[in-house]
């Protein structure tokens, strides 16, 4: 969604390439639509912040940067050198430092990019990663980026301003036999808190950046899904989606509340 919280951005395979439509959501309107030809593995897709007209695309061994008015590719990012290579079921790559930066796991290596020039600035080599499967999720908020490795219970923390590893925080899971949970996926709040989210998908565990336990927050709830969960812009709260029911939980007070609880909806939630 676009800064103007008006504006998304769908994407489609086509028989001809990938179809994708603007649509101003309030009104329903379609503001454009077009397709790229040629491309055909992208699942992912993010209307930049600080440019609305820039699209986010990714999903193969490249990530894109698109001007959906000029419909043109204006940069390219390198994951992999395997042309067959593509993300399950969804890239783990984030913005930072305003989208100045571009943090992407990549087969071999978490890669932090410099946007404007597409160069390669720093790579944190990863070992034993299965690129059969998910290869785990990642998440930044300004000049931090957080990422796991699937079925590891350790998250990384790095500076990507700075490119340094800066420090690598042991999950226990209260409660759990070993081996039973893993960390499912990782974000980053701009109070500069982890948010781990459990293969259980209950008892959020909310962290500092020097890997301290905040709390534990027993009442989370989610359905398994793509954007299982998004964090508010202050930091403060989490937005989920447990069956019929979008539960908004305070990450200060353990507090939920449920709301739009009609059987025959269905969600589905998209980056704030």
């Amino acid at each position: 969604m676009a800064k103007d919280n008006r504006n998304i951005a769908i994407t489609a395979q086509s028989s001809e390439g990938l179809l994708i439509r603007i649509i101003d959501y309030r009104s329903g309107r379609e503001l454009t639509k077009f397709t790229i030809p040629g491309l055909y593995t992208t699942n992912f897709d993010q209307i930049c912040q600080t440019n609305p007209d820039l699209l986010l695309l990714a999903g193969s061994n490249t990530i894109y940067l698109l001007n959906t008015l000029t419909r043109q590719i204006t940069r390219e990012f390198q994951v992999s050198s395997d042309d067959w290579f593509s993300y399950r079921p969804q890239p783990p790559i984030s913005f930072a430092e305003d989208e100045n930066l571009l943090v992407a796991m990549c087969p071999e290596a978490v890669n932090i990019w410099e946007v404007n020039s597409a160069k390669l600035l720093h790579q944190f080599p990863l070992r034993d990663v299965n690129t059969e499967d998910e290869l785990g999720s990642l998440d930044a908020r300004g000049s931090y980026a957080v990422y796991n490795i699937r079925l590891r219970n350790t998250m990384q923390l790095v500076d990507a301003k700075i490119d340094k590893e800066i420090n690598k925080i042991e999950v226990n899971f209260p409660g759990k036999s070993a081996g039973s949970v893993f960390i499912k996926e990782v974000k980053m709040t701009s109070l500069d808190q982890l948010v781990m989210i459990p293969s259980s998908r209950d008892n959020l565990l909310l962290y500092d950046v020097s890997g301290n336990l905040v709390r534990e927050l027993p009442n989370s709830k989610m359905t398994q899904g793509l954007h299982r969960l998004q964090i508010t812009d202050d930091g403060k709260k989490v937005v989920t989606v447990d069956l019929f029911k979008i539960c908004i939980l305070d990450l200060e007070t353990g507090k939920v509340e449920r709301c739009l609880r009609n059987p025959i909806m269905r969600f589905r939630i998209c980056p704030l």
